[in-house]
């Protein structure tokens, strides 16, 4: 495996080369060019420079190269304060440990697809790409003082590979993930595909939405953002979030000037006032939703979130040549009710505050898979953890 110098720079292994810089603008052009078209929007340097501009920059990146291509990118974060849902407590549980973490990976996403698209992270190049990465992070942390860090947003398929490059790390059940695979279906047959009950129940809801008589569209943000902010604030505020107006506004703002061209939003509209939106990024094939809001005031009790949020982007999606749906975190079994396969997401965390927080992970991810499986109907060989 190749080993880093001091200044980050490359040096000659028995196969891949292992690389750090401080800025995207270190990475070559093409390394963008690779990765998962499905889950790559979340790993793409348009979503990487966004998260620089609202979450702050990564401190370092770290990339595996075979031959001059690009195998894999991860940025790594500076430790965050409890309740940003990237400390210690936040993962692992309010009992794991108080220490902070560094971030090894996406943030602001719900995705941690590191590796090109070609790639299998279970390969043997793909376990050894992992590995290069793991220990780039493990390098750049060391000097930064940070003993320990997190991996999360993986597939059980990453924390296994990840797990063997770093045999210490602590795997963390966290989350079940949504998407749809749309597979060429028309959404007719999409709809036919849910089986009786649930087909029935889509067909009501949408004619219910009907029936109240709102202006439809898909809209792009760039002309919207201004009013789809405090709409989305009522959502955030009436979840618990501090979210305001204005932030909510700057947020989608950039998110508008960052994926111009990729941005769309589901909007229902009443004498030209924008009562609900959702939005969304089509990113490659894949459609990944973003955020709702909702002038909750207004709205006519017509199912718009169900609507919104999930029929006009599916119903997008059938015809204009998108293969998943990506639908995010939270409200899996409404989620599932409407078409989603649900699978669980792993945070992998190594250093001594967790390993001294964490004694009894085995136990906390028992519980946590229990958790899982009662809130919806999940797929339990996506929450096995029998390899550890």
């Amino acid at each position: 495996m190749a080993r880093l110098n001091q200044a980050g720079v490359a040096m000659q292994g028995a196969a891949l080369d292992t690389h750090t810089g401080a800025s995207l603008d270190d990475l070559p052009v093409s390394s963008w060019l690779s990765f998962d078209p499905e889950a790559g929007f979340y790993q793409s340097r348009p979503w990487l420079e966004f998260v620089e501009r609202t979450a702050g920059r990564a401190v370092a990146y770290a990339w595996v190269t075979d031959q001059g291509r690009t195998l894999g990118v991860l940025p790594v974060y500076e430790p965050t304060r409890p309740g940003s849902g990237y400390a210690l407590a936040d993962l692992g549980g309010a009992d794991s440990a108080s220490g902070p973490v560094a971030v090894c990976g996406n943030r602001r996403g719900y995705r941690n697809e590191i590796l090109a698209r070609s790639l299998p992270a279970a390969s043997e190049t793909g376990r050894a790409a992992l590995a290069g990465l793991a220990e780039a992070a493990q390098a750049i942390c060391d000097q930064k003082g940070w003993s320990n860090l997190v991996f999360p947003y993986l597939s059980h398929e990453y924390a296994t590979a990840l797990r063997q490059a770093l045999p210490h790390a602590i795997p963390l059940l966290s989350k079940l993930d949504a998407n749809i695979d749309i597979a060429g279906r028309s959404f007719d047959e999409y709809v036919r595909g849910l089986g009786g009950k649930r087909a029935d129940v889509v067909s009501n809801e949408i004619r219910r939405f009907e029936r109240a008589g709102y202006a439809t569209a898909v809209e792009r943000l760039t002309d919207c953002w201004d009013e789809v902010g405090p709409l989305v604030a009522n959502v955030q505020q009436r979840y618990g979030h501090d979210d305001t107006a204005e932030s909510c506004r700057q947020d989608l703002r950039a998110m508008s000037e960052q994926f111009a061209g990729h941005d769309l939003v589901f909007t229902a509209r009443r004498g030209g006032k924008l009562i609900a939106a959702a939005v969304f990024f089509h990113w490659n094939d894949t459609l990944a939703g973003r955020v709702v809001g909702f002038d909750y005031a207004n709205l006519a009790g017509a199912m718009e979130y169900f609507n919104l949020y999930f029929y006009q982007p599916i119903s997008y999606a059938c015809e204009d040549g998108v293969t998943r749906m990506l639908f995010g975190l939270g409200s899996e079994r409404t989620k599932q009710l409407r078409g989603a396969q649900l699978s669980g997401l792993w945070t992998l965390a190594v250093g001594p505050a967790v390993s001294a927080g964490l004694v009894d992970w085995r136990a906390r991810n028992a519980v946590m898979r229990e958790r899982l499986t009662k809130s919806a109907q999940v797929n339990e060989a996506r929450l096995s953890d029998v390899v550890w």
